[in-house]
């Protein structure tokens, strides 16, 4: 009932974070829902309203619902520049942030703050923002770090996917902040973004570029923005051990089914005691030394 009741009320919400969801036991989504709060946030005047500081540790998760959210490198100076507007990762809405920190115990390496165009914004990445971009309010999901280790000690399975999809996700935010303070050592005053928008892999379009960037195979002329594109066609499942387990298991229903139809009869004859149909459609065809012959099916 409960489950029900989630699934229709919260119906957006599971489908606009299925990427987070889709691997989770039903059991840890539905405790997980109930237990979430709301923050917002308004659209700061001037500098900079940081809501996680880089060299702490998160104590909630953050499943950002309305304007655009940004890790920002806490040392990069950048010459001729007061502050850094170019954050190493930028996540318009339904992005999820703190998961590999609460799930492997570790401190925030980024500024996690929500995000104002500012004089170096280039257009590309006000386009991926779209509506994000300019809103007075910021909004966010969260979900206690202590409710949620519970949740991922009460279901394992869940956790293990969780992780999976949290590791690749933290490399890509490594990787861009890395490639910033690398562009910020030879002097570039423009550094790149990582446009994050939630899954795993890049759209083909950009993820030649993107790896030969992190590689630094062009890091002689970077891009100043790289996009991760929503592009279901073109996704890595958060656990493909999953997924091959559950078409095998997929499989193997569908041979219990053939194999039910097919018994269905002879289970009907023997209650009816048709004892002779039941063994000439199964038994008199066979043709080794132990099958039954039509005789000996009628003798006492």
């Amino acid at each position: 009932m409960q489950t029900n009741l989630i699934k229709i009320i919260f119906r957006d919400f599971l489908k606009n974070f299925r990427y987070f969801f889709d691997s989770c036991d039903e059991g840890f989504i539905n405790e997980a829902v109930i237990n979430m709060y709301s923050r917002r946030y308004e659209r700061p005047k001037s500098g900079r309203k940081i809501i996680a500081r880089s060299r702490y540790k998160l104590d909630e998760l953050y499943l950002t619902m309305e304007g655009g959210f940004a890790l920002f490198h806490p040392d990069i100076q950048v010459v001729g520049t007061f502050n850094l507007n170019e954050p190493a990762v930028l996540m318009p809405r339904y992005a999820v942030y703190g998961d590999y920190h609460v799930l492997f115990n570790l401190y925030a390496r980024m500024d996690f703050a929500p995000f104002i165009p500012g004089r170096t914004t280039t257009p590309q990445m006000i386009a991926d923002l779209g509506k994000d971009a300019f809103v007075e309010e910021y909004r966010c999901m969260c979900l206690k770090a202590e409710v949620f280790k519970k949740l991922c000690a009460l279901y394992p399975a869940t956790e293990e996917s969780l992780k999976i999809i949290s590791l690749k996700k933290r490399r890509l935010f490594m990787k861009s902040k890395t490639m910033q303070e690398r562009q910020a050592a030879t002097g570039q005053c423009v550094l790149s973004t990582l446009v994050y928008k939630g899954l795993m892999r890049t759209h083909s379009k950009y993820r030649d570029e993107y790896a030969a960037a992190l590689e630094g195979e062009n890091s002689s002329q970077p891009s100043p923005c790289t996009v991760l594109e929503q592009d279901e066609q073109d996704m890595e499942r958060p656990d493909e051990k999953m997924e091959a387990s559950v078409s095998q298991t997929s499989q193997a229903i569908r041979q219990l089914k053939e194999l039910i139809r097919t018994l269905k009869p002879i289970v009907h004859d023997l209650k009816v005691g048709n004892l002779k149909r039941v063994a000439k459609s199964n038994f008199v065809e066979q043709d080794s030394d132990d099958s039954f012959t039509e005789s000996e099916i009628d003798s006492p």
